[in-house]
């Protein structure tokens, strides 16, 4: 899109059509790299498979080169990374560490599990689980739909759910062990209920790479 006028789309045919895809192509996340050459995508069947599956794909706008980059496999053991994690994976930004960060839904037949945010290595497809977004077993859990490295080079992400911080906004700093949390934006009520925030942005933040430049 320039000047309001439409471009043209991305061809995303060899993914659908691949025997890795289920045939469904529904994006949520996107980031280019800072290149702003490679598209980060994440993706899940909406239709039949919310909120379990999912994958992030790399898309090369020159060459039209479609990449997976990792998938979820529910049978993945804990021992081999994130994969039974990638549960209809929803946000995703670039860390200075030039790794993808992840929004991963928890496995809703697995009473154990957690939102989370995961990491990515978009080279290797390596990945492993950073931040649990609430306990195991929590009666009312928090999740997050979106996250943005921001001020202070920490991550930031609006609070959903039913958890105490429903309605807020936690900020995360990612290499403190272990990684802890403080609450950026308190909790927050829109007509009596907790505010529902999906995405967020800060005024410095890049709209191609979401790099925050302070």
């Amino acid at each position: 899109m320039q000047n309001g006028e439409f471009l043209g789309d991305l061809n995303f045919s060899s993914f659908s059509n691949s025997s890795v895809s289920d045939g469904e192509f529904h994006p949520r996340g996107l980031v280019f790299a800072r290149d702003r050459r490679t598209l980060y995508v994440t993706l899940f069947n909406e239709p039949t498979g919310y909120p379990l599956g999912g994958w992030v794909l790399s898309y090369d706008i020159v060459t039209g080169r479609v990449h997976v980059i990792a998938s979820n496999d529910p049978s993945a053991p804990p021992s081999s990374g994130c994969a039974a994690d990638l549960n209809a994976p929803d946000g995703v930004t670039i860390g200075r560490d030039q790794n993808l960060y992840v929004i991963g839904r928890a496995n809703p037949n697995d009473p154990n599990a957690t939102d989370k945010v995961l990491v990515l290595n978009p080279t290797t497809g390596g990945c492993r689980p950073l931040i649990n977004l609430d306990q195991p077993g929590a009666q009312q859990p928090s999740y997050a739909q979106s996250l943005l490295f921001g001020p202070g080079g920490l991550l930031y992400l609006p609070i959903r759910g039913g958890g105490t911080d429903t309605g807020g906004v936690r900020a995360y700093d990612i290499y403190a062990h272990p990684v802890t949390y403080t609450l950026f934006v308190q909790p927050q009520q829109i007509g009596g209920e907790p505010a529902d925030w999906w995405w967020l942005t800060f005024g410095k933040t890049d709209p191609t790479t979401l790099t925050y430049s302070p």
